[in-house]
């Protein structure tokens, strides 16, 4: 049992090994933080989400037991309890610098309605990081999170059954150069057939619009969003960077 803040999260992980003898066991413990922490949405789901305009006393942080103004809440009732959500980066697409994939962001606090009017007001009850101005916030949710997957032999085809043709955009560690068991963004999403359990091979190649590199190690995926999903570096025999291609072992 996971905890942060004064939330309980119940984090039922069963993962079935796979007989292939290419598949490295998958390291389960580095996972915590992304599964209950971080969430990745479409651009067309966090746009209209409520945001807060305005924080207790001026101030251009808040902590807990401050209060914070929201607007854009859908009929909130006194006591209803929130998360907000504080963005860390936008997902872009490498092919076209203009889209954006999806939007990476970490739940920040948790808050209770205490006064309603044209905007709503909300008080801290749990602060991870501080709350600034902009975040967004959605209702609260106490699902179970489960990571339940099989974990597939290197370079099979998603759920699409077509071969995959990808790149890494992104190092979720920032700080961090991509190592053996780094978690990774790639642009390709449960939209294109990505499933938990994928395993690809990283290559060499730096541009999808070049022709296929030389396999330069592996990774797998175990949590998808519709156009992005993430991913852990299993195994790799030259550094990898943002850019490297992606794919199965079809192309």
């Amino acid at each position: 049992m996971l905890r942060r803040g004064s939330l309980f999260f119940l984090l039922f992980i069963s993962v079935i090994a796979a007989q292939a003898t290419s598949v490295a066991p998958f390291p389960l413990k580095s996972l915590g933080s992304f599964l209950n922490k971080s969430t990745a949405m479409s651009s067309d789901e966090f746009g209209p989400l409520p945001y807060v305009v305005a924080l207790d006393r001026g101030m251009s942080v808040a902590d807990k037991g401050d209060t914070i103004i929201v607007r854009g809440l859908l009929n909130p009732i006194l006591n209803q309890k929130f998360w907000v959500l504080h963005t860390k980066r936008d997902y872009i697409n490498p092919d076209n610098i203009y889209k954006t994939l999806g939007v990476e962001a970490d739940y920040s606090a948790t808050a209770t309605v205490t006064k309603l009017g044209d905007s709503s007001t909300l008080q801290l009850t749990q602060v991870d990081q501080p709350v600034q101005i902009g975040d967004r916030v959605v209702l609260s949710q106490t699902d179970p999170q489960t990571l339940n997957f099989t974990q597939q032999a290197t370079g099979e085809l998603g759920k699409s059954g077509k071969p995959v043709r990808a790149q890494i955009i992104a190092n979720l560690i920032d700080y961090a150069a991509i190592n053996k068991d780094s978690i990774v963004a790639l642009n390709y999403g449960a939209q294109d057939g990505a499933v938990p359990g994928q395993t690809l091979l990283v290559t060499s190649d730096l541009s999808s619009k070049r022709p296929v590199g030389k396999p330069i190690g592996t990774l797998v995926i175990f949590r998808t969003f519709p156009q992005v999903s993430w991913a852990m570096v299993m195994q790799m025999s030259t550094p990898i960077q943002i850019l490297n291609g992606v794919q199965s072992s079809n192309n």
